[in-house]
């Protein structure tokens, strides 16, 4: 979606800056058109709605920029029109040929009818962009990696420095204005309540606080590059003013760090280490160190970037495994079976094209759900986008909500017999579980991992 976004802007831009120049006029309205259309197609408004309005403003910026350097002529409504009319078409035809499926997103418990109104976020995790550097070597403790991770930016250096920035300066400034600005607006959401009223008109009751942290740390990323080319070319401040940020943004920072959940994560030496080396990165970029700033900065983002290590080489720890080999000779064996897996075999079975009755589901099966929840009594744990946890119990049967994107089925021997799944992967013995219409086949297992495979017969 970022990229999309960039794209449209960057297409948006490029167009007037080479206003004179009809062919490139012509090739940047078509991009626009796809970059648009690929935004839009998306269909994620906890990000498009707060992206949308960052874009709206760079769209305020250029024509502020531009306002009375150039003139619109016949081709500019050519080119428009045609971009407009390459839009309609892409994204009318998407929704036209996948209504079935937006509809039933649209009608889900979540995300379709999740509504927002800021302020439920822990203060302190705002600043979860001090822990990246080690999420590639520890997982985090009270939640996953990817949802933690965040922009590096220095947005609260930025702010007891906004009124010299832009107080009568707004004009001279006004990217930054705007940026500074719109990282405040998103930032009171992510710590303020908001009348339910006012979160719909503003359609930011589509953006969970999570998700506006995410599009405020963007923003504020965009934000922090304009402020080191201000501060570079500019004339440098008073050094007690500069010492006074350092002391304050530290301050937070170890609050932060020592009081909040990163507490359970960081050890005291590597809050020290975090408080030392953002120390000297504040420092040498208000001081004007330049060298020094580019190589700690540099160095801490390549750091962070390189050891995630995104590319993997072949597939053998997901086919070469003996579980792995044993569900392909099943499948082989007997293909098109319902098969059902504990724990995290939900995401693992589909990998080998078995049909599977937990796993991650987009848009609910009501009619699938309907055979254990015949009166819909609990629709509203089932109807939703979800990871399927599933557990095979002799307990009652039930479903457990455990987050907004997750829940739990629990199935007995009757229920797995009403369902009709063949194949069963769990990680205990079930034997025990028979009834006088249904029994287990044990057909691999234990492995080292403690799984096995059953055959339901009934």
């Amino acid at each position: 979606m970022i990229f999309f976004m960039l794209g449209f802007l960057i297409a948006i831009y490029n167009y007037f800056y080479y206003h004179e120049n009809k062919p490139k006029r012509l090739g940047l309205s078509l991009l626009a058109a796809i970059c648009a259309s690929g935004f839009i197609l998306v269909l994620y408004p906890a990000l498009q709605v707060p992206f949308g309005y960052l874009i709206l403003l760079f769209l305020l910026g250029f024509f502020l920029e531009f306002k009375g350097k150039l003139r619109l002529d016949k081709f500019d409504g050519l080119f428009i029109g045609l971009a407009i009319l390459i839009t309609g078409i892409l994204v009318g035809g998407s929704v036209i040929f996948s209504w079935d499926s937006i509809y039933a997103v649209m009608h889900t418990i979540y995300p379709g009818n999740r509504i927002s109104t800021g302020g439920s976020f822990d203060k302190k995790d705002i600043f979860l962009f001090l822990t990246n550097w080690k999420m590639s070597f520890t997982d985090v403790s009270y939640s996953n990696n990817s949802e933690l991770s965040s922009f590096y930016q220095f947005f609260f250096v930025i702010l007891p420095l906004a009124p010299v920035l832009f107080y009568k300066k707004i004009k001279a400034n006004f990217y930054g204005f705007l940026l500074f600005t719109y990282s405040c607006i998103q930032l009171l959401w992510i710590l303020v309540k908001f009348p339910l009223s006012v979160a719909k008109v503003t359609l930011w009751s589509y953006v969970p606080e999570e998700r506006a942290l995410l599009s405020f740390s963007f923003t504020a990323v965009l934000l922090s590059i304009w402020f080191i080319a201000y501060i570079w070319e500019h004339k440098r401040m008073n050094k007690f003013a500069i010492a006074g940020i350092i002391a304050l943004n530290s301050s937070i920072y170890f609050y932060a760090l020592y009081r909040g959940n990163l507490r359970l994560y960081l050890s005291k030496v590597e809050i020290v280490a975090i408080l030392v080396i953002s120390i000297l990165v504040m420092a040498s970029l208000l001081f004007k160190w330049k060298g020094l700033f580019s190589i700690l900065f540099v160095s801490i983002i390549l750091f962070t970037g390189l050891t995630v290590n995104p590319i993997v080489k072949g597939v053998a720890p997901i086919y070469e495994k003996k579980i792995g080999q044993a569900i392909t000779e099943i499948n082989e064996r007997n293909p098109d079976q319902l098969w059902v897996g504990e724990r995290m075999m939900y995401s693992y079975l589909p990998m080998f094209g078995v049909h599977t009755f937990n796993g991650v589901s987009f848009t609910p099966d009501l009619t699938m759900w309907k055979v254990l929840d015949p009166e819909r009594k609990q629709e509203k744990i089932y109807n939703r986008y979800a990871h399927i946890h599933a557990e095979i119990t002799d307990d009652k049967p039930e479903l457990e909500l455990l987050n907004p994107d997750a829940f739990v089925v629990r199935l007995d021997s009757e229920d797995i017999k009403k369902i009709g799944i063949n194949y069963l992967v769990t990680y205990k013995e079930i034997d025990d579980l028979k009834t006088d219409t249904v029994r287990f086949d044990k057909l691999y297992g234990p492995d080292k991992d403690g799984a096995y495979i059953y055959k339901a017969v009934y």
